[in-house]
């Protein structure tokens, strides 16, 4: 992918992100090591500085990649909403957002992709206050 392409492809999916998400953080990058990809990370906190600057502590920290080689798949790497434990001897439960694969031009993928981010964002409110940390966290939950 040229680079003026993917400076569109990026700012076309932070921008849908930012829709859903507006204090979230996202980063849309381009690797080439074994195969062309884009890789879509995101999260719930805006600033790394409120979970110590570890980002693996967002409560909803989530990885797609999209296999530019392979009829531009759309897939989802990592993701769940991390909630309150219902055990004592856990320090974390996770909720997940049920999603498929998808194949298909930009587009579509881009479609695709802010459909999943609606279903995130309901269950993101759904839980509310279940959320891991919420207290913590109570600013970037309100939408």
């Amino acid at each position: 992918m040229k680079p003026e392409e993917f400076e569109v492809v990026k700012e076309q999916f932070t921008k849908e992100f930012k829709k859903f998400f507006p204090k979230g953080y996202v980063n849309v990058r381009e690797e080439n090591r074994f195969s062309d990809t884009i890789i879509i990370s995101f999260g719930l906190l805006g600033d790394h500085s409120i979970c110590g600057n570890i980002i693996e502590n967002d409560p909803m920290l989530h990885t797609f990649f999209i296999n530019l080689d392979n009829e531009n798949e759309l897939e989802k790497v990592r993701g769940n909403l991390n909630v309150k434990p219902t055990s004592r001897y856990y320090a974390m439960d996770n909720v997940r957002v049920p999603y498929r694969k998808v194949k298909g031009d930009l587009n579509k993928i881009q479609k695709h992709f802010g459909k999943y981010l609606d279903k995130l964002k309901k269950e993101v409110i759904k839980q509310g206050d279940n959320i891991y940390k919420s207290d913590v966290y109570h600013e970037y939950l309100q939408f």
